[in-house]
């Protein structure tokens, strides 16, 4: 298997194991985590923690010495987020699943064994450290480090992969790279199981 198709794999693997809760119970479990690791994250965070009225959640946060601000709402058939900037605003939407990536799992079985840790690097990375499809906000007062990622389908990637961009500090972003690399390791693929929102954010 080529080493383009096993990252594949693996991008769906977390993918579908840490950032897709599969109903409201674990998507409010989720957010509880998130809103609870932010200030871990940020220096000077603005919290506003998820409020969910049945299937609908929304929030907001941000970074104050970056003077940055997300606003969300996540719904079962499409997720909103408005980023916010004295100067400007952007919004980007994501909506709900029409076509399904389904993994040749025979193929997978067989291309397993190859996996190395490298996989698992450069797919961690692609997500959350250097998101591959992403933009800069182009203003001479912020940080050419952050990199919005906007080729991602998951909103819950989409808010785990911009909390981390917003941590400017970059031995604060090794580190967690690091300690993301120890959850997904090559023996977690090879028992593919979920990823608790406790583990995933370290709490």
């Amino acid at each position: 298997m080529s080493p383009e198709r096993r990252r594949t794999h693996i991008w769906d693997m977390i993918a579908r194991h840490a950032f897709t809760p599969r109903d409201v119970g674990e998507r409010a479990r989720w957010l509880h985590c998130f809103s609870r690791m932010i200030p871990r994250y940020l220096e000077n965070p603005r919290v506003s923690p998820p409020q969910g009225g049945g299937t609908s959640f929304a929030g907001v946060f941000g970074c104050q010495s970056l003077d940055f601000e997300c606003r969300y709402s996540i719904q079962p058939d499409r997720a909103d987020f408005t980023m916010l900037r004295p100067s400007c605003e952007w919004q980007f939407g994501i909506e709900s699943t029409v076509f399904a990536c389904v993994p040749c799992l025979h193929e997978w079985n067989e291309g397993i064994d190859e996996v190395c840790e490298e996989d698992v690097a450069e797919v961690l990375r692609g997500m959350v450290g250097h998101p591959r499809a992403h933009l800069h906000i182009h203003e001479d007062s912020f940080p050419h480090e952050v990199r919005i990622g906007t080729g991602l389908h998951e909103p819950f990637l989409f808010l785990f992969q911009l909390l981390f961009q917003l941590r400017i500090d970059q031995n604060m972003r090794d580190t967690e790279m690091n300690r993301l690399r120890r959850i997904f390791c090559v023996d977690w693929l090879r028992t593919e199981h979920d990823v608790s929102p406790q583990k995933l954010f370290g709490l």
